[in-house]
């Protein structure tokens, strides 16, 4: 079985004992990714992708108690289709199953390497509490200023305006689940700078890039995946480690608190 790469082994914070090797986080991780890979990868051109992935905590304290040992927190499923106007419309759900949270986002991209958003976007939160806290929903939109910048804000369905941020005129406005389209179609340096990130569609982070990895070779049996790496970075945007298949499919993500890990793809 094939060891982790340093940006995605969190095994050192497992609560697990050591002889039950493939209860940690190695052994679920392969478990999950192995089982994604060994099914037919969607063609890259198609017009209308899915891919679901599975959230393992990077750091359990608090998230599992008990004799629980599976590590899987949630999931999260990125649908996007290129309509007649050559726009691609996403939609994303994301569900922490520990935390009783839900994310709902929908937004458009216009079909090119860098996906800058276009239009409006919305967002849809709910929680597991009870009373007036349990739900929010926000639109958001980006409006040219008269200095040549663009100013971004988001709006809630009682009509008040928050100030997302600014975005200078050489940088490209796209959100972070963008990121598993843009990936696959850098140029082979395979750098991207001036990024303007919209994090979870609500929170700004300017002056991102990606910089490319050393290649992992993730082996299971006699079948071994060569799988590329990215680095997403920027000012108030911790990094995030990005490995791509062969064929150009996002299979692992790890953020600061959790890494995703591919469970499901079609088109």
């Amino acid at each position: 079985m094939s060891k982790l790469h340093w940006s995605v082994d969190y095994t050192y914070a497992s609560p697990l004992a050591a002889d039950k090797s493939q209860e940690k986080f190695e052994g679920e991780f392969n478990q999950i990714l192995v089982g994604a890979l060994s099914t037919s990868p969607v063609d890259f051109n198609a017009g209308t992708k899915t891919h679901r992935y599975t959230l393992l905590p990077n750091f359990w304290g608090g998230f599992k108690q008990g004799e629980e040992q599976s590590l899987n927190i949630g999931q999260v499923s990125i649908k996007r289709s290129l309509d007649d106007g050559n726009v691609w419309q996403y939609t994303i759900e994301h569900e922490n199953t520990t935390s009783g949270e839900e994310l709902f986002l929908n937004f458009s991209c216009d079909n090119k390497p860098e996906r800058p958003l276009v239009g409006s976007w919305q967002i849809r939160t709910e929680n597991s509490a009870d009373g007036s806290y349990s739900s929010l929903s926000l639109t958001g939109a980006c409006n040219e200023k008269s200095d040549g910048e663009r100013d971004v804000s988001v709006t809630t369905a009682s009509g008040l305006t928050i100030a997302a941020g600014n975005i200078k005129d050489n940088e490209t406005l796209t959100c972070n689940w963008a990121l598993f389209d843009i990936l696959p179609l850098l140029s082979e340096e395979g750098s991207l700078d001036h990024l303007a990130i919209l994090d979870d569609l609500e929170i700004l982070k300017n002056d991102c890039r990606i910089s490319p990895l050393e290649d992992w070779i993730f082996a299971s049996g006699s079948v071994q995946h060569t799988l590329s790496g990215f680095c997403v970075f920027g000012r108030g945007f911790p990094p995030t480690y990005w490995w791509l298949t062969e064929r150009g499919e996002v299979a692992v993500m790890s953020s600061m608190l959790a890494t995703y890990v591919l469970n499901e793809r079609s088109d």
